[in-house]
């Protein structure tokens, strides 16, 4: 991201992307101010204290936004739409929640405006993408997918991650190699990698993960736990219309995946029949070692 604007409104709570925004601005900043609202008016804010020298830029970033008044937001909004904003300044809004109607929002350019809510299921690679052009770099949607997929849906470690590839890489295109190769998978990741591997009906893999999950120490109820989501996100998916079965958002596209390969609802009902079993064994139904049953159940299939 680079001061090429006069002003950047950034619109959401989500404090990762905000953060990773700020630093990135504040590293190209010749001087950094920081105002709440209630402090100072849209005129002020505008205010040269100081000769402005465009390769050093004064960046203000404005806080609490909605402690300005209504003809306060309408005198800025004009400011802006004008484009009367000082060579050489940059104003940054934080704002949490920006109304269709405000008038920033309507007078405000729209490459002007960065919506960083925080993702919701199955929006995460999508998130990646946006985080990704931050960092210089482009993801597309199977490089996304597969990056969410080994970090895991935290958006902190998600834009670490990013911001390794964006300096390790010698090409703006992120691939799903360099990927596989850069970053480092988190723990959940062992677990999603068994739970995959099973819905894949490949025993020696899920096998591989699972000695992976036991050398790691993760719950064997924790396994099962994951599984079952999985399976039940495919009952959800089997059940849906023409229409929504086109959802291309991950994990619904893996369901559809999974479906396509032979998991009925028939197959399904086992599924969960046998998973049922092995969480009554697992929580005191047998006394064989938690692992062990995890191994007869992946040696067996699901």
């Amino acid at each position: 991201m680079a001061l090429n604007s006069s002003y950047y409104i950034l619109v959401g709570s989500e404090p990762v992307r905000r953060r990773h925004l700020l630093n990135k601005l504040r590293d190209q900043a010749g001087e950094w101010e920081s105002y709440s609202a209630s402090e100072v008016s849209p005129e002020e804010v505008l205010s040269a204290s100081l000769l402005l020298d465009p390769e050093a830029p004064l960046v203000r970033v404005i806080n609490d936004y909605s402690k300005w008044s209504t003809a306060q937001r309408k005198k800025f909004a004009q400011i802006v739409s004008e484009e009367d904003i000082p060579s050489g300044l940059c104003l940054v809004f934080c704002i949490d929640r920006l109304g269709a109607k405000d008038p920033l929002r309507i007078a405000a350019a729209k490459e002007s405006i960065l919506e960083l809510e925080q993702p919701t299921r199955g929006k995460y690679p999508a998130w990646a993408v946006r985080q990704a052009k931050l960092s210089g770099v482009d993801l597309n949607t199977s490089a996304s997918e597969i990056l969410v997929r080994m970090v895991g849906e935290n958006t902190e470690a998600l834009a670490n991650e990013i911001d390794k590839l964006a300096l390790v890489s010698e090409s703006p295109n992120i691939s799903v190699a360099q990927i596989k190769e850069i970053v480092v998978s988190s723990p959940q990741t062992r677990i999603w990698q068994w739970v995959d591997s099973l819905i894949a009906a490949e025993p020696k893999k899920s096998m591989e993960y699972l000695l992976q999950c036991e050398e790691a120490e993760e719950s064997p109820l924790a396994l099962t736990g994951a599984l079952q989501s999985r399976i039940l996100q495919l009952a959800w998916a089997s059940q849906m219309t023409q229409q929504e079965s086109e959802i291309k958002d991950y994990p619904w596209k893996l369901a559809q995946s999974a479906i396509k390969t032979g998991w009925t609802q028939t197959r399904i009902r086992q599924a969960l029949l046998a998973l049922s079993e092995l969480d009554f064994n697992l929580k005191g139904g047998s006394e064989l070692d938690g692992y062990l049953q995890l191994a007869r159940f992946c040696r067996q299939g699901i």
